[in-house]
């Protein structure tokens, strides 16, 4: 927890001291927390693309096969 201001420190010296004490190794402290929201970020990602698939091919499978065996034939797969 941060000190108290001092008496002689005005409220702009107390923040600008509470920033200057931040070391280097404290920055680095973000890491973990950034790969977990990435990796939280690219599963929404892959999660919503998998579900509205999964949903068009519920809703006309039909027309999802036409596209599959169209893409297939334009690509010699």
């Amino acid at each position: 927890m941060a000190e108290e201001p001092t008496e002689s420190q005005s409220i702009e010296q107390y923040i600008e001291s509470l920033f200057e004490s931040k070391s280097t190794s404290d920055k680095k402290g973000y890491l973990p927390e950034i790969l977990l929201f990435s990796g939280l970020a690219s599963m929404s990602l892959l999660a919503g693309f998998g579900s509205s698939i999964v949903l068009t091919k519920r809703q006309d499978p039909e027309a999802f096969q036409k596209v599959r065996y169209n893409f297939y034939k334009h690509h010699n797969i």
